[in-house]
């Protein structure tokens, strides 16, 4: 865990204030994956996956149909009795 936590230190992180982090900065047991204070650093320095598709470069006109869309609209007068 030593190696990775120096590694963290080489990908630019900081120590963390969570004692279960591998980032935190006094070894105290074995830590069995990744804790959300070193996910959240390493998305904060170099972006969160997408988690969408990515849109297509290019498409062509042919591709797109036209359509047309028509806008209706009714005016209510309402009347006090």
């Amino acid at each position: 865990m030593v190696l990775v936590h120096e590694i963290g230190h080489a990908l630019g992180i900081a120590h963390s204030a969570s004692p279960n982090a591998i980032m935190f900065a006094f070894y105290q047991h074995e830590i069995r994956g990744l804790d959300v204070d070193d996910i959240n650093a390493v998305q904060y320095l170099y972006g969160r996956k997408n988690k969408y598709d990515s849109i297509p470069k290019s498409t062509t006109a042919s591709a797109i149909p036209k359509t047309t869309t028509t806008i209706r609209s009714t005016t209510f007068i309402l009347v006090k009795k």
